[in-house]
């Protein structure tokens, strides 16, 4: 793969994303990662236990084209694991145990001292051709695949193992220019009054988003301007917050940089 801006999709897999048992914080931490590795998420998308939801997901996923897609979740050695098998039919290929699954799972229970049984050898099964991606943390392998031009990555939904397993296996993989942002504060100004102002920033600077999110503090307005920018430098951020600030004291509001 070339060493540029990537765009990705995850698929976060677990019923119990689905009934709010659990907050998607893989989801979160995923995107704040890539973001800030230069990747840019297009698309996150949650399904449940189910085989055919998951291939669907995944064929769908596949059909939009981005660069990576990176799942989470259903690798291990319970019934209701169902992502290597879902992968397996989306792409049109066999489950297979290889040398290095094996040998990666071996690893694996001899570090967490338990015995590499029947229901844990499910963990050594993976789509034919795929490329083992050892777990430094768990037991169970991840699983890189190349399909149809498309990366497609199966992680773990711990989240220390997916962290780790990541960190290890893909973030060298994203390196695009890199993610700045800044925040700013404005105060006693409602956004309908800002819109006018955002409006000619985002034609001025149009490779930095705004992003506004007003509340109301003691009845009155206070806004958080959220900026940022993947093909900015600091440098060049520093210039638009300035701009943006001098604008808005034109107005009469108060304005202060948080970030």
């Amino acid at each position: 793969m070339t060493q540029s801006l990537k765009i990705v999709e995850i698929i976060n897999i677990g019923e119990e994303l689905l009934i709010g048992r659990i907050v998607n914080t893989n989801a979160s931490w995923l995107a704040k990662k890539i973001t800030a590795l230069g990747g840019r998420v297009r698309r996150i998308t949650i399904v449940g236990d189910d085989l055919n939801e998951i291939a669907s997901a995944i064929i769908e996923a596949v059909n939009r084209k981005p660069d990576i897609i990176i799942t989470t979740g259903g690798l291990g050695p319970t019934f209701d694991d169902k992502t290597m098998e879902a992968l397996a039919k989306a792409i049109g290929k066999p489950l297979k145990i290889t040398s290095e699954s094996l040998a990666a799972l071996k690893k694996a229970c001899k570090r967490r001292g338990v015995p590499l049984d029947e229901k844990r050898m499910k963990m050594a099964y993976i789509p034919e051709g795929g490329e083992v991606l050892p777990n430094p943390v768990g037991l169970a392998p991840g699983v890189m695949v190349n399909y149809e031009g498309v990366t497609i990555v199966a992680l773990p939904g711990v989240p220390d193992e997916m962290k780790s397993m990541f960190e290890r296996s893909l973030a060298s993989r994203f390196l695009g220019r890199g993610f700045v942002e800044a925040e700013l504060l404005v105060e006693d100004i409602y956004e309908a009054d800002l819109s006018p102002i955002l409006d000619k920033i985002i034609k001025l600077f149009p490779k930095v988003y705004v992003k506004s999110h007003p509340q109301m503090r003691c009845g009155k307005p206070v806004i958080t301007l959220h900026l940022y920018g993947r093909d900015v430098t600091s440098l060049e951020l520093d210039k638009v917050c300035e701009e943006v600030m001098n604008m808005i004291s034109s107005l009469g509001g108060k304005i202060s940089r948080v970030k």
